[in-house]
């Protein structure tokens, strides 16, 4: 299996903490967000190889982290119309690259190990982490509504809220006839519309709704961000401050 980390945008919201800098390389505890990952990610021995989705800045990057951590390989693509695009077209132009099954994350997440345990290990063919401690949104909160069998109903920011609704980090992980069927779903809703700009969650949005996507989450309330604002850099940087 591989892992997908989409690390191509620009990051306006973050303002000048991003001048000049991918905001995966924002470093957090002494290491950059996509290091603290690669890392993490290093540690499974189900993954085989690291696809990184650059775009802005790309070469820091590749400086950055090379083509190889611990013995695992990293490999790149570019998007070249990073500016143009986001998420679905970035996780798009891996298609090639992963026809036997991937996990994908953002590079702006922080994520606790246990979580990345409980995605790699699952065995549905289409699947997305929430957190089931997570309750209380803003608008930018990536939403989950799940029904009782935990088979996702809804996925995005703005769905409607039920008892059943959490948080979500955003990692998925697709497998077997699955990822064909994304891909799919994605080229004829996005890409040959020409609807560039969609999120990865709005794909799966609509994966959901034709096929069977399973919620999972660990049985414990642990630390996981999104940096979205320089907010919650501070707040990741407070974490780390205080728990180290």
């Amino acid at each position: 299996m591989k892992a997908i980390i989409l690390a191509a945008g620009i990051s306006v919201r973050m303002g000048v903490k991003t001048y000049g800098v991918p905001k995966p390389l924002l470093k957090i505890n002494g290491s950059s967000l996509i290091e603290h990952n690669v890392s993490k990610l290093s540690k499974f021995p189900e993954i085989s190889e690291i696809i990184i989705v650059v775009g802005y800045k790309k070469e820091l990057i590749i400086n950055e982290l090379g083509h190889d951590y611990d013995g695992l390989k990293i490999s790149y693509i570019f998007n070249s119309q990073y500016r143009e695009t986001n998420s679905s077209f970035s996780m798009w132009l891996a298609r090639e690259y992963v026809a036997k099954g991937f996990i994908v994350m953002n590079g702006d997440t922080l994520i606790d190990e246990r979580y990345l345990n409980r995605i790699i290990n699952e065995d549905s063919d289409s699947s997305v982490l929430i957190d089931l401690f997570f309750t209380k949104f803003t608008f930018e909160d990536l939403k989950v509504s799940i029904d009782r069998d935990f088979k996702v109903n809804d996925i995005g920011k703005d769905i409607l809220l039920t008892d059943k609704t959490y948080g979500s980090p955003a990692i998925y992980k697709f497998q077997n006839e699955s990822v064909k069927l994304l891909f799919e779903l994605i080229e004829e809703n996005f890409i040959k519309k020409n609807s560039l700009k969609s999120l990865l969650s709005k794909a799966v949005q609509i994966f959901s709704s034709k096929y069977k996507v399973i919620a999972i989450s660990i049985d414990e309330s642990v630390f996981w961000i999104d940096i979205d604002t320089p907010d919650d850099y501070q707040n990741a940087i407070n974490y780390f401050e205080n728990n180290s």
